[in-house]
């Protein structure tokens, strides 16, 4: 695969990240409320909570590389020394607020990229937790990036695959003051998501997806000059009909790039699946 520029790149990203946002926050995962003012959303089934989690983890996930070690459209590595929610497709999003090429104003996507690097970097605190297996109760802190991967994985695979997250929570314990081996934290892996996707995970679902929302938003309005730009109408005779075209960056000359370009055009054409909301306070207090 040839390599991508960075205006290529940057419609890739986005496409994805609105693919990743317009995936998991609609109205077929959350029953849809009678107000978007101060409320606090449910999911439609616990299948959909659990596929939302999934979801999250590839988010908060990175671009699997190439064979070779390098990763796809030119994307560059993540450095080792960044921020633990930038550890994520985050990072390709900060860049782009950090050097844009599509729009000029990302303000309002600095915003919301920061608000919820803050929140996954912030901690959930459990009180007596019980991991019956090990016999072992503790209140238990642990921080969300960790925590939302850790659940994820936990309803994606099998406990064959995952020694590198019974790690984590070996880690995590010892945090919380208590040595324990590997083994005894493969016992507790079933506990691990009875108390943090089951519990906590639902619990701040309403967070998480009113700070995806906000990065849904933010990228429509970035996108809007471009948008302005690029979008031509135009009447067809042939079938008596309006029609629209878009006028593609000179910049953007791979196929799979400019198809993507037209893709992201007409997901401004329109607007994002759920509109802004601001969740319910008591749905912010009680569990962190």
């Amino acid at each position: 695969m040839s390599e991508y520029n960075r205006v290529e790149q940057e419609v890739i990203i986005l496409n994805a990240i609105c693919g990743f946002i317009d995936e998991m926050v609609n109205f077929a995962m959350f029953r849809k409320p009678e107000t978007f003012s101060n409320i606090g959303l449910l999911f439609s089934t616990s299948e959909s909570a659990q596929l939302f989690n999934i979801l999250l983890c590839d988010f908060l996930s990175l671009p699997q590389p190439r064979r070779k070690g390098s990763l796809p459209f030119g994307l560059p590595t993540v450095p080792a020394k960044v921020r633990n929610s930038e550890q994520s497709h985050l990072y390709y999003l900060r860049r782009i607020c950090n050097e844009p090429h599509l729009g000029s104003d990302t303000k309002n996507l600095l915003v919301a990229v920061e608000n919820f690097s803050n929140w996954l970097e912030g901690e959930t605190v459990l009180e007596k937790v019980w991991f019956s297996s090990i016999e072992l109760e503790l209140d238990m802190r642990v921080v969300r990036f960790d925590a939302l991967k850790i659940t994820g994985n936990l309803l994606k695979h099998n406990f064959t695959r995952l020694e590198a997250d019974t790690k984590k929570i070996q880690r995590i314990l010892k945090a919380n003051g208590h040595q324990r081996t590997v083994e005894e934290c493969y016992l507790i892996l079933s506990e691990f998501k009875e108390w943090f996707h089951d519990h906590a995970f639902n619990y701040q679902s309403s967070e998480i997806a009113g700070l995806f929302n906000e990065i849904r938003w933010a990228i429509h309005v970035y996108l809007q000059s471009e948008f302005s730009r690029a979008h031509d109408p135009y009447f067809d005779d042939s079938l008596n009909i309006m029609r629209y075209s878009y006028n593609i960056p000179k910049s953007i000359c791979k196929p799979l790039a400019k198809a993507m370009y037209w893709d992201l055009m007409n997901l401004v054409r329109s607007k994002p699946i759920v509109p802004r909301f601001s969740v319910s306070q008591s749905f912010k207090t009680g569990l962190r």
